[in-house]
């Protein structure tokens, strides 16, 4: 599934030479609840359609506005980072698809209704953001 892929990325990335690897559990994928039948997830899914990704919270499982919760926390841990001397340069997020969404907008401060205009990333799809001298961010193309 795509927690696998996600790890596998990682894998790879801890593997490389003169690179600091941290695993931060706050930027896993949306719970959607466990033990389900296949068939009550699409239902699910298609609930989720209707109500948009970012307010559908899955039974026994979390909304989008939860994963934002958890990103949000994270990212105020990079900021306090960033006030470092020895702050690294260049950082590498691996996460899925939800989650760098959800990331992208708290960093990018959009509305709920920006988030929802955004396309779906593709499997392994890089998205770059590139720091200002102002300390905001903006998204560049690779």
């Amino acid at each position: 599934g795509s927690s696998s892929s996600s790890r596998a990325s990682f894998s790879f990335i801890r593997r490389l030479r003169n690179v600091t690897v941290v695993e931060e559990p706050r930027l896993r994928e949306q719970e959607f609840g466990f033990g389900k039948p296949l068939r009550q997830l699409r239902e699910e899914s298609q609930l989720r359609q209707l109500c948009g990704h970012f307010y559908y919270r899955f039974p026994g499982g979390e909304s989008g506005a939860d994963v934002y919760d958890r990103v949000t926390a994270f990212v105020e841990k990079l900021y306090r980072h960033f006030q470092h001397e020895k702050c690294a340069r260049n950082l590498v997020v691996v996460s899925h698809g939800l989650t760098i969404r959800l990331l992208l907008m708290r960093m990018l401060r959009w509305t709920v209704d920006e988030f929802h205009q955004m396309d779906h990333l593709r499997n392994a799809e890089m998205v770059i953001l590139e720091r200002t001298d102002e300390g905001t961010f903006k998204p560049i193309h690779a």
